[in-house]
């Protein structure tokens, strides 16, 4: 596992060899333009000189010699580039070095679009393709509210619509080294009637494996699998991170069909939410916002392959999670006889870390659902957890047990290294449970527990099934510094949370002091510093009396802005009188002054000290 210093992790910083090479040196530095069809003197020197994406597709133009796309340069997509139906966009076809990169960047208004992109399983396909290249870095660029400028879409496949075919827009197989950023990918599979049952099984945003890649700030909407790390043996140290992902059926999949075992995928700082509208009849698509397997042995092989180091923080799931939603985070197991698709065979030690995270659902009307399932061992701490129907029958979420055996001739593995601290939890039938077979590293503590009247199995496990906290502690030699109250959830506010005077404040574990260093776990999703020494709050949010707050950055991390979400228009008014240099849009992209701040809406709010930028919603 990745350990740092606690003023490290206080950066909220992934420190990963990929990042390096963004401020290296160039070797060759040329910058070179492409349209759709060649301009002028198609030189490629200017935008009025583009070559032609053609251009850019044969391979006899990249190498490192003057006037080819080589280490160093820069290609500049200018313009609208659209393809014909069911073909490829772009096709790279050479790899950066170290400290030496290929760049390809949009440029103001650029956007790559079909009817349908074709998805055919190959190297090739896509919007864009990195074809097994190394080194290479896509940027869409933002705008001038340092929004994501670069576009990637179908334009004509979905309900209804004249294509229902399997697309995808970005293909980065073993694409090491590499960092797609500032793209919104969308309209992939366009899904808009509940009866729609049509396969989208290929249906694919991007497609990505290899070892020290980054995606971040992208946003992915309306597609089938959004996300793909479909990892190959030995692939590490890869970070999804600052994206948003809505109206898609499973938003980030770790998966693999081969043996072998991958490891460390940092997924932090994203939004993941709404999955409602791939609802089926027969549940063709159950919705996931992180989801992980391997399916090794269904393909053939002997055994299953595995992955190891998943670390999830600092994210938020909530939306419309729709009646076929399944959790925001299923990390599969394999203990029965058919259909094993277990996403690691490590069962004495943690895969997994999830902490400081919100998961919930805003169904209207609500349903009960299962947040997120670790099948194995993992490591839970500061998240908040808001069912929506005590009395359902669900489950919270699940941890540990048994994994693999079955008809494969391994032993039934019990789950060694658990560990749950400093979680809200609440709103579900059973809020938690837990085996006397596992090996706990700590028992649950500083937990709190929270509207579960009409349960009659909250507190599950250890020998009880049971509503009664006192019998639960006694049951489980464990929570003795926890609290628990059936009613309805008080401690948090509408956004989840700490209200003044909230038990949660000043009652949970010192993390660091429990032997974590963790990347990330030194402050919240919305960058409050959890202390270094000293009580921490329980749950995914540390509490300030104002809930605004401004802090420095450094070089690597510009000054940031963290709000509530949402924050209140006379709150945002008086921060917008102290701080000059804030900014304030609409989501049109035209400034909003203090004298226009009145009504309910989003905005979007930017210091001109740095591009940090986050959606607030401002409330009446």
């Amino acid at each position: 596992m990745l350990f740092m210093s606690r003023s490290e992790t206080g950066r909220l910083l992934v420190r990963l060899a990929v990042l390096g090479f963004l401020l290296s040196g160039s070797a060759k530095g040329e910058s070179i333009y492409i349209a759709q069809t060649s301009q002028g003197g198609d030189d490629g020197t200017s935008p009025a000189n583009a070559h032609a994406a053609a251009w850019f597709n044969t391979a006899g133009n990249w190498g490192s010699t003057t006037g080819k796309i080589g280490p160093g340069d820069t290609v500049h997509l200018c313009g609208v580039f659209s393809f014909p139906a069911t073909r490829n966009g772009l096709l790279v076809n050479g790899s950066g070095a170290s400290g030496s990169p290929i760049f390809i960047k949009f440029e103001p208004g650029a956007i790559l679009q079909s009817p349908v992109f074709i998805n055919g399983n190959s190297q090739g396909d896509g919007a864009i393709a990195t074809n097994a290249n190394s080194w290479i870095v896509i940027d869409g660029g933002t705008t001038a509210q340092g929004l994501p400028n670069g576009i990637i879409q179908d334009t004509d496949n979905g309900t209804g619509l004249r294509h229902q075919q399997w697309s995808i827009g970005v293909g980065a197989g073993n694409c090491s080294n590499c960092e797609i950023k500032n793209l919104i990918i969308r309209n992939i599979y366009l899904r808009t009637s509940y009866n729609d049952t049509t396969d989208m099984d290929g249906d694919v945003g991007m497609a990505i494996s290899g070892s020290n890649w980054r995606v971040d700030h992208c946003v992915f909407h309306d597609i089938r699998w959004a996300l793909s790390h479909g990892y190959n043996a030995g692939d590490t140290n890869n970070t999804v991170d600052h994206n948003e992902f809505y109206n898609n059926d499973h938003d980030f999949t770790l998966a693999s069909n081969t043996t072998g075992t991958a490891s460390r995928d940092y997924v932090h700082d994203n939004y993941f939410h709404d999955y409602a509208n791939w609802d089926s009849p027969n549940n063709m698509f159950h919705h996931d916002g992180i989801h992980s397997w391997n399916s090794a042995e269904l393909s053939g092989a002997s055994t299953w392959g595995s992955f190891t180091g998943l670390y999830i923080y600092n994210n938020r799931f909530d939306g419309d999670c729709g009646g076929n939603f399944n959790e925001h985070v299923f990390l599969e197991g394999g203990y029965n006889n058919t259909g094993r698709t277990p996403w690691t065979q490590n069962f004495s030690s943690p895969n997994a870390f999830i902490y400081g995270n919100l998961f919930r659902c805003t169904d209207n009307p609500p349903r009960t659902h299962t947040l997120f399932t670790i099948t194995g061992p993992g490591v839970v701490f500061n998240n908040t957890l808001i069912g929506n129907d005590p009395a359902a029958g669900a489950g919270l979420f699940n941890l540990g047990g048994a994994g693999l055996g079955g008809v494969s001739g391994l032993p039934a593995a019990q789950s060694k290294g658990l560990d749950v601290r400093n979680n809200l939890l609440s709103g579900e039938n059973t809020l938690i449970g837990g085996s006397a077979s596992d090996t706990w590293t700590h028992l649950p503590d500083h937990d709190f527990y929270g509207y579960y009247t009409g349960s009659y199995n909250a507190f599950w496990g250890f020998g009880v099934d049971v509503s009664n906290f006192a019998t639960w502690q006694s049951a489980c030699n464990c929570d003795a510094n926890s609290s628990a109250d059936p009613g309805a959830l008080s401690v948090v506010d509408a956004n989840a949370m700490p209200v003044a005077g909230s038990w949660l404040v000043g009652h949970g574990q010192n993390m660091f002091d429990a032997g974590y260093t963790f990347p990330g776990m030194g402050v919240d999703m919305n960058g409050r510093a959890r202390p270094a020494s000293g009580a921490w709050d329980v749950g995914a949010y540390q509490y300030s009396a104002n809930q605004v707050r401004s802090s420095k950055g450094n070089a690597a991390t510009p000054p940031r802005l963290a709000f509530p979400n949402p924050i209140t228009v006379a709150l945002l008014f008086k921060y917008m009188q102290a701080k000059k240099e804030l900014r304030v849009y609409d989501v049109a992209g035209h400034r909003v002054t203090k004298e226009l701040l009145a009504d309910e809406g989003i905005y979007l709010i930017q210091e001109h000290a740095g591009a940090a930028l986050q959606r607030v919603t401002v409330i009446k």
